[in-house]
């Protein structure tokens, strides 16, 4: 006769505490009754494909709660970075990287690490006139590639 839920629940429990243990599948197969070892990798299968949702669910709650984390920083020294507080403005400036890192955004330091700034192009939706020498070479080729960062992140945001 096999077993009731509330016994395969706890058997299944026994499963994964002796995975996380360090115990191997001949052992835990052994150690709980199971039959072979397929047996026991079948219940650690089914036991982490439904937990799956919740390790999801509490990792999107750790996300938010760190991003959280990182803006009351930001926001408590902000104002001191604005009036030249050069801490507190270093502090914000690690801190929108390590939320640019988080998001996925692509945060270079490289050109500000040696005391040049970057250079940032205009926004060429609105500023860009058209010249008077047309080159007829890229006429009707598509739209070229993004040339710097700034290029790629508008072209990704607006695709």
């Amino acid at each position: 006769m096999g077993l009731t839920k509330a016994e395969r629940d706890v058997r299944d429990g026994r499963v994964m505490t002796m995975l996380i243990a360090g115990k191997t599948y001949r052992e835990i197969a052994a150690a709980v009754g199971l039959a072979t070892e397929s047996a026991a990798h079948k219940i650690v299968t089914r036991q982490l494909r439904a937990s799956a949702s919740r390790r999801d669910l509490i990792s999107d709650a750790a996300l938010d709660l760190h991003l959280e984390r990182i803006e009351k920083l930001f926001s408590a020294h902000f104002d001191r970075a604005i009036d030249g507080d050069h801490k507190s403005a270093e502090l914000c400036r690690r801190l929108l990287g390590q939320e640019a890192r988080i998001l996925g955004m692509t945060v270079t330091d490289g050109p500000l690490r040696s005391g040049i700034a970057p250079e940032v192009p205009a926004d060429t939706e609105e500023t860009e006139q058209p010249s008077e020498q047309a080159d007829d070479s890229t006429e009707g080729e598509g739209p070229l590639e993004p040339t710097n960062e700034l290029e790629r992140f508008r072209s990704r945001r607006h695709a």
